[in-house]
């Protein structure tokens, strides 16, 4: 479901959400004040609004607030932002191409994501115990398909199915500016009840 993360007690990065915020332009004092209610703030200075981008807050009270945000902004400004968000982010050097932008997403995804509010939910060892602890925040996960120009994205991270096409745009367009983004709607989807969505990519 958008909104609901399986497992609770998880934190995202401050850098997230002060890019979450900053993008939102002139529905950036809404977006400040539904924060603020949810106590999304630097807890020394809680009467104004700060987000240390080096800080972890936690995830089910952003979740609450992102939810309020849409609900005022709508869900096309908010895969706007999560578009954005990504077209403007430098990548690692050694991704050149759709394909390896597309399965870099689920690492930007898990970065941003703690267990502990220390170390991200992102594990080079790729252990069992790590991907257990990765499989809680949920994956964003790309499979291209040998011998055409697609791919098909499945979802089941906490966030809504706008900002999720917005993040899949993003990463889809670095490379492929062309590229088009559609929500495979004979699947299950996070916006009536189901736990994750498919996008499919054509380039």
């Amino acid at each position: 479901m958008e909104f609901v993360n399986r497992v609770r007690g998880l934190y995202i990065s401050g850098r997230a959400i002060r890019t979450l915020v900053e993008l939102l332009g002139e529905s950036k004092p809404v977006a400040i004040k539904i924060m603020k209610f949810h106590k999304i703030t630097d807890d020394q200075a809680p009467e104004k609004f700060f987000i240390n981008p080096d800080e972890w807050y936690d995830l089910d009270r952003f979740l609450l607030g992102m939810k309020d945000i849409q609900e005022k902004v709508g869900e096309e400004k908010i895969r706007q932002v999560a578009y954005t968000t990504i077209q403007y982010a430098p990548l690692p050097n050694h991704i050149q191409d759709i394909v390896s932008s597309l399965k870099h997403m689920n690492r930007a995804y898990l970065l941003n994501i703690s267990r502990d509010g220390i170390n991200t939910m992102f594990d080079d060892s790729h252990s069992t115990h790590s991907a257990k602890q990765s499989n809680a925040a949920g994956k964003i996960l790309a499979e291209p398909i040998p011998g055409i120009s697609k791919a098909i994205c499945t979802s089941t991270t906490c966030f809504p199915t706008f900002y999720e096409m917005g993040l899949v745009e993003g990463f889809s367009k670095k490379f492929k500016p062309n590229a088009k983004v559609t929500l495979d709607k004979s699947k299950p989807m996070k916006k009536y009840g189901g736990d994750s969505n498919t996008f499919m990519v054509n380039w």
